[in-house]
């Protein structure tokens, strides 16, 4: 599955490493691509993982995240 999560608070190459890690150490999530020009992050993943623990992770973190905006 994929997951595309809207990103607040990524300014830096630290934030977009910061963001992959704590994605990728979510049992189930195989690889984070954090494109941080469109502050945004692709996800692929499987179950266990969820769209909410994925948000949540973020938060604990720092970064703001939310569904990306449907236009």
């Amino acid at each position: 599955m994929k997951e595309t999560i809207q990103l607040q608070n990524v300014h830096c190459d630290g934030c977009v490493h910061n963001v992959k890690n704590a994605l990728e150490m979510i049992d189930g999530v195989r690889v984070a691509h954090v494109h941080k020009e469109d502050l945004v992050v692709d996800v692929l993943y499987e179950a266990p993982a969820t769209p909410l623990e994925m948000r949540e992770q973020l938060l604990l973190g720092g970064y703001l995240a939310e569904p990306p905006n449907k236009q």
